[in-house]
């Protein structure tokens, strides 16, 4: 009986202040398959993906909204403001004249339609809402993590980080252990991972 094939592990790093992070990454963007991510090395040289769909997503989609358009301008204009907590200036679909009056014709159910019909594109603050979602180079430590029982991460002194600046979030996962005290816990638990 031949041994079992041997499933590649993801090589992860220890970082400065115990920041798990992969060992080599490269970042993805494929527009055709509407994939965005991260690809992160593994042990038998081949590489594993974190990705996440970036297709065009809609306003309508994004937000979750579904309008029954039989329904008057206001109507639909107060139950989108009530679902989204907006103020009148932050009405997306609006568009003003010089004077800074709203223009009649962005005052419609059609303007609407077409605003939640509209897919997000770079510049729109929705994109940079999708951006928080995509997996970078500490997504294999938070997998790694939500792996982990809880008695695990607490002996391997893991815990929630933010690895991001002081205008930015960036979730990470820290620990206080080494890489060799971490491996042997991977190693008992048959997970796929492996510190380098």
């Amino acid at each position: 009986m031949s041994p079992a094939p041997q499933v590649p592990k993801i090589l992860l790093s220890i970082g400065s202040q115990g920041v798990i992070s992969s060992f080599n990454h490269e970042f993805i963007y494929n527009d055709d398959e509407d994939i965005i991510g991260v690809e992160v090395e593994c042990d038998d040289g081949t590489f594993y993906e974190f990705t996440n769909d970036c297709g065009q997503q809609t306003f309508a989609e994004f937000y979750g909204i579904n309008v029954d358009f039989d329904l008057s301008y206001d109507e639909i204009k107060s139950l989108i403001q009530k679902q989204l907590g907006w103020d009148n200036d932050e009405i997306r679909w609006l568009s003003f004249d010089r004077k800074g009056a709203p223009d009649p014709k962005s005052q419609t159910t059609e303007a609407v339609r077409s605003w939640l019909n509209t897919a997000i594109e770079y510049g729109d603050p929705e994109f940079e809402q999708m951006l928080d979602e995509i997996p970078d180079e500490y997504t294999p430590g938070l997998r790694l993590f939500n792996e982990l029982a809880p008695a695990d991460r607490t002996a391997l002194g893991m815990k929630w980080a933010d690895a991001g600046g002081p205008a930015s979030s960036v979730p990470c996962i820290v620990t206080s252990a080494t890489k060799e005290q971490l491996n042997e816990v991977l190693l008992a638990r048959g997970l796929a991972y492996k510190f380098v």
